[in-house]
């Protein structure tokens, strides 16, 4: 409704906001694929003419030459701004896949720990922080460089439609947020954990430690997993915009949106890394105490997640973290 009212809902309404040098190199672009069009056209119905004549000479082969060099120069004829309406934009679902996926990480580790949500100031306050540091390119490219280096006209920048920018501005701040308090409460987390952790060990707290280690890394993966998805998205979006759109003013607010990923999963990490290490600590120190056979043979036998599959996961992970870059990069 935001940017119905506004008047860039389609597209046809930002090429009425959009400078009147910009409004002429479209109109050039635009004559220019007419007119590779019409070639094309042109070719066609001679090539048809040549069939329907049974002439089989070289002609027919350099008309279907001609066209494939047309059709290629057309598509490879980028326009020189691109125009990015509400409708059917690529960013028309940005934001539901980080919501949700911060959203129901908070709740999942809410109702696994079964405490109750408490706001707190300092969520607040790390939420500032990183819409600061996620919004300076933004404002950057709104309000300093307007104009320079600029391919992209979307909806919600400020000189298009004040009012969508706002909104804009309000929904990434709800994402800071979210994010704030997912880090927040997955470190008040680890900090819990590691104060319970005991000094004197036996087979009893290796083999508590043993079940912790398993049961967080099985909730890792799958909150490594719905992180990834949620984020995947987000970044892919932004890298589109640099290399299929070639705004490379997009550049740096691409990178700060993959540290707020970082951030998360390192966030969301930290119990699996704490777990390991005391398993590793805890199995030293047992076999340091010439243990009995029995005791010995726990604690050699028992691997509650193999080594090799954490680092072929966490593999993985960095891998889709930058699958959104090198997939438009290779695509460029």
């Amino acid at each position: 409704m935001i940017s119905y009212f506004g008047g860039t809902f389609y597209i046809e309404d930002i090429k009425l906001k959009i400078p009147l040098k910009q409004k002429e190199l479209l109109k050039q672009f635009d004559s220019e694929q007419k007119n590779i069009e019409q070639k094309i056209v042109r070719l066609e119905s001679k090539l048809n003419s040549a069939i329907d004549h049974d002439d089989h000479s070289n002609q027919m082969e350099s008309f279907l030459k001609l066209i494939d060099a047309y059709k290629k120069e057309k598509e490879n004829h980028k326009p020189p701004i691109n125009l990015v309406p509400y409708y059917l934009n690529p960013q028309l679902f940005l934001w539901l896949g980080v919501y949700s996926a911060c959203s129901l990480l908070i709740y999942f580790i809410y109702t696994a720990e079964k405490i109750r949500f408490k706001f707190q100031k300092r969520q607040f306050t790390l939420a500032s922080v990183l819409y600061i540091f996620y919004e300076w390119p933004l404002w950057m490219r709104n309000f300093v460089l307007t104009s320079r280096g600029r391919t992209v006209y979307a909806y919600p920048n400020v000189d298009i439609d004040v009012r969508s920018y706002f909104y804009q501005e309000l929904i990434i701040f709800g994402f800071c947020l979210l994010s704030s308090i997912l880090i927040c409460i997955t470190v008040d987390r680890y900090s819990r954990v590691k104060a319970q952790s005991k000094d004197i060990i036996d087979i009893n707290d290796f083999l508590t430690v043993s079940s912790y280690y398993s049961t967080s890394y099985r909730n890792w993966f799958i909150n490594s997993t719905l992180l990834a998805i949620g984020f995947l998205s987000f970044t892919y979006f932004f890298w589109r915009l640099v290399f299929v759109y070639g705004d490379q003013r997009y550049v740096i607010s691409a990178i700060n949106a993959h540290v707020i990923w970082a951030l998360c999963w390192i966030a969301i990490s930290l119990n699996l890394f704490f777990y390991i290490q005391q398993f590793d600590k805890m199995k030293r120190e047992l076999l340091r105490t010439n243990p009995d056979e029995k005791t010995l043979k726990i604690v050699m036998e028992h691997q509650p997640a193999n080594n090799l599959t954490i680092i072929i996961t966490g593999i993985g992970s960095i891998t889709t973290f930058v699958a959104p870059m090198l997939k438009l990069f290779f695509e460029k």
